[in-house]
């Protein structure tokens, strides 16, 4: 989008033109403040996100605690039940070698081959001793019993501890990719707040702009005058002065190429290289009709010489007058620079008479 600077010069086609480029400022405007919509709609959606986010991980963070404990609880349970097992197995020896000596005692205390006498069970110390070893092996069945079911315990135990481990690992695991997940969110919300503030900054500029130019056209439009006859203003052709010392023409007035799109455009003025700084003179007395910046231009100055001629400063530096003011022939109102859609310094400099541009290089010494 381009604003067309010639307004400033009152004519009627200027004009229009000005009412064309508002039109675009506030299309440009309306698709802007479309992309700052969607920006925002993302925004909150990313919101939306990173709470979902913290409120499934304070879930698993709480799950994790339960988990934790759980596992703590198993592990103190299992120990104690490895600790039964232990002690029952001692136990078991202690029964077992009993029964031994138990039972070499009473092999001792019968006559040979006379088995069948001992199970008699008289009353005599071989009796005693068959009735503590019925005893001692009830006993013993029984820590063998209970020693079983203490393994089943121990082994559902461990199979319960194993699960409450991996469900420990799980939960840190879903807690680490939720932490990284939300940084990814993060950056994605960074970028779409920096996006929202981008556009919020352009559409304050089209509003800015927008203002401007409906102000100056209402203006131009309120001071249009009907065109001058040619008469004073063609008294002064060939005798201006030229706007800065020395430099270099790198795009003459009419008619041109584009070199990127081969199209063909048309300069209103003529573009002069010259050195970053270098000062730019009034080519004529006049009044500073306009003095700032303009879109597309960069810093301009624009002069009213009177009698229907303007001269015209664009891409500047610096600006040295202010609107409103008078100034002498060859009396410096600025310096050469890149401001506006060039990348080298360069002064872009116009004539218009009447509205109409004009060659410069007719006009000046």
């Amino acid at each position: 989008m381009k604003p067309l600077l010639f307004l400033l010069l009152v004519t009627l086609s200027d004009i229009e033109e000005g009412k064309k480029n508002l039109l675009s400022i506030s299309e440009e405007l309306k698709k802007t403040t479309g992309a700052l919509k969607k920006a925002e709609e993302e925004k909150s959606n990313l919101t939306k996100q990173i709470e979902a986010s913290i409120l499934k991980e304070k879930k698993d963070e709480k799950k994790l605690a339960e988990v934790e404990t759980r596992l703590k609880e198993t592990g103190k349970n299992l120990k104690k039940t490895k600790d039964k097992i232990a002690s029952i197995s001692e136990e078991l020896e202690e029964e077992k070698d009993r029964l031994s000596f138990f039972v070499k005692k009473a092999y001792q205390s019968t006559p040979p081959n006379n088995i069948s006498y001992l199970l008699l069970g008289e009353k005599d110390q071989r009796s005693s001793l068959l009735l503590l070893i019925d005893k001692n092996a009830g006993r013993i069945e029984k820590k063998e019993t209970e020693k079983e079911r203490i393994f089943i315990e121990k082994n559902k135990l461990e199979n319960f501890y194993d699960y409450s481990k991996k469900s420990k690992e799980n939960v840190s695991l879903n807690i680490k990719m939720e932490k990284e997940k939300r940084t990814v969110i993060a950056k994605n919300l960074e970028r779409e707040e920096k996006e929202t503030e981008r556009h919020k900054a352009k559409i304050a500029a089209l509003k800015k702009e927008q203002k401007k130019l409906e102000g100056l056209i209402a203006d131009l439009t309120a001071k249009r005058k009907p065109a001058r006859e040619q008469g004073e203003a063609y008294k002064l052709k060939g005798g201006l002065v030229w706007p800065i010392s020395g430099g270099r023409i790198t795009r003459e007035f009419g008619r041109y190429t584009h070199p990127e799109t081969n199209a063909v455009m048309i300069n209103k003025g003529i573009d002069i290289s010259a050195s970053q700084g270098t000062e730019v003179r009034s080519i004529g007395t006049g009044e500073v009709v306009y003095a700032d910046w303009f879109v597309g231009y960069g810093k301009l100055i624009m002069i009213d010489h009177g009698s229907g001629l303007y001269s015209l400063y664009a891409y500047l530096n610096k600006i040295s007058v202010k609107q409103g003011a008078t100034v002498a022939a060859g009396s410096a109102i600025g310096t050469v620079g890149s401001t506006g859609s060039v990348e080298t310094p360069t002064l872009h400099f116009e004539i218009r008479v009447n509205g109409q541009p004009q060659d410069p290089l007719d006009w000046v010494k």
